[in-house]
């Protein structure tokens, strides 16, 4: 590893980011890649997320991204 690793150093966080990319090339579906990058991406620079209103939004038994 190097002295100042980039990336996410979470190994799960790792593992999920692997999945999605190969989801992506084997299915041909590049939001799967497009949520990679973002999960990627250091911790400074991710997308806020305001759980109350997706909770508003969204109806029982939807799955959000």
């Amino acid at each position: 590893m190097p002295p100042n690793p980039t990336g996410p150093t979470n190994e799960e966080l790792r593992m999920l980011i692997r999945f999605l990319r190969r989801a992506a090339n084997e299915y041909k579906a590049g939001i799967w890649d497009y949520v990679a990058d973002l999960l990627e991406r250091p911790t400074r620079r991710r997308v806020e997320v305001n759980i109350g209103r997706i909770n508003r939004l969204v109806s029982d038994g939807d799955v959000v991204v």
